[in-house]
């Protein structure tokens, strides 16, 4: 504890810099009577000085316990003429207000205690951010409990790490990020997590990743983690927070839904197979029309296309020109350049995809006989319209063709093109709440 007295108030210096501080001055007797008060203690009591000079502190507006409190307090500065500092509160004319107050001994020529000075700082406000700051500390660290998240705080060059909070931690020492990557985290995942932190810092953005981390047990768990760069007034990076959440389980969820949509995958193409085994057999045997027989093969062949699409996409969808290309590549053979395909990019839901790839089949064997065969599509608000085309010719200019075709063979398979044409277009329409247009 500070004991170094406080200098008298007497000198005219000293009284105009205690008249110009923002703090509460005051000087007590052994009454506990205030024999001197500054301009900002008198605009704080809301009192003229005639008022104040003379008065005890239950005459100056404290609570009878607060009274005996700094009455006792003042006693003891003047018994060991040392320095006291405490808090209080305070009614006033602004309400209640929170001091933090030094109490000091003001010694006289022989050395004894001639008067105690106070000195007194509102800190209501401070007080207030504090208890807000406090709040808010204990509400992350329940939000980060409840998450099973690890919140933390890195360098701005990422050289120490420090956990902020987080389960069963209690403001541990900041650690060297390197060396707890180089004992936790998995051999194999050094070089990508590397990477990501340098471009990271390299472009101040965020960073996320997905890495496995050796934990107490013993064993490796994928942890995901987002680290965001905190900048100061001056738009540079004063640091980084973040914050790691263990994703085991969902990793494994996800393999195991990996490995239970591959077999049935697999148990599809079996099926597939079987069917068209079966088709042809009694194709064979019921000497079936040639020409139905090729598209049954067609549809049936587009089918599992369509499903080998969306395979590699894991039954998310499938890009609309994907499904034009995988639908009429196997009837063009190497004749698929020659092909127009012009469309913007739309994304379609499974069931969409599939049956478009089983409409687009039996146009195979049509537009190999044709001379540029081209498939368009447009999107026009949320819904997305597709035309085909015969030789760059649309789908009413194939319409119009009919019409002035003497064959009815010829008018019957264009009025089919159309007719799948529509029930393309309202395919396309009924998905249009699935899909996504780039």
């Amino acid at each position: 504890m500070d004991t170094t007295p406080a200098p008298a108030a007497g000198c005219g210096p000293a009284e105009a810099l205690l008249e110009s501080t923002p703090d509460l001055a005051c000087l007590f007797d052994r009454q506990h009577r205030c024999i001197y008060a500054n301009r900002a203690l008198l605009e704080a009591l809301g009192r003229p000085r005639a008022e104040v000079i003379g008065r005890s502190l239950l005459e100056l507006g404290y609570a009878p316990w607060d009274a005996a409190m700094h009455g006792s307090e003042i006693d003891q500065v003047f018994a060991t003429a040392r320095r006291l500092r405490g808090d209080g509160r305070f009614h006033g004319p602004r309400g209640e207000r929170i001091h933090d107050y030094i109490l000091a001994p003001v010694l006289a020529a022989d050395g004894s205690v001639q008067a105690v000075a106070a000195t007194i700082r509102d800190v209501t406000e401070r007080t207030a951010h504090e208890d807000v700051a406090r709040r808010n500390e204990r509400r992350l660290r329940a939000i980060a409990s409840a998450s099973s998240s690890v919140i933390y705080r890195l360098d701005p060059d990422w050289s120490r790490v420090q956990v902020l909070v987080g389960p069963g931690v209690e403001n541990p020492p900041p650690l060297s990020r390197l060396e707890l990557q180089a004992e936790h985290l998995h051999p194999d995942d050094h070089a990508r997590v590397a990477h990501a932190v340098a471009r990271a810092r390299e472009e101040t953005t965020v960073f996320e990743a997905e890495y496995r981390w050796l934990r107490g047990d013993g064993r490796y768990h994928w942890l995901a983690s987002r680290v965001v760069p905190v900048r100061g007034d001056d738009g540079r990076v004063h640091e980084w927070v973040g914050a790691t959440t263990d994703v085991e389980d969902r990793r494994r969820q996800e393999t195991h839904q990996r490995l239970l949509l591959d077999e049935l995958n697999h148990r599809v193409k079996n099926t597939l197979a079987v069917v068209q085994s079966i088709a042809v057999q009694t194709f064979a045997r019921t000497g079936a029309d040639r020409q139905a027989v090729e598209r049954f093969h067609a549809r049936l062949l587009a089918l599992a296309k369509g499903h080998e699409l969306l395979t590699a996409s894991r039954w998310n969808g499938t890009w609309l020109r994907d499904v034009v290309e995988t639908a009429i590549g196997p009837g063009m053979g190497h004749g698929l350049e020659r092909f127009l395909i012009d469309g913007p990019r739309v994304w379609l839901a499974p069931r969409p995809s599939l049956a478009l790839s089983m409409s687009c089949a039996p146009t195979r064997s049509s537009t190999a006989r044709c001379r540029r065969p081209a498939a368009r599509w447009r999107s026009a608000g949320r819904c997305t319209r597709r035309a085909a085309t015969h030789a760059g010719c649309g789908w009413s200019g194939a319409r119009a063709a009919a019409r002035r075709s003497s064959s009815r063979s010829g008018a019957a398979s264009a009025r089919a093109w159309w007719n799948r044409a529509c029930a393309t277009t309202s395919t396309a329409r009924s998905c249009s709440r699935s899909k996504h247009l780039a």
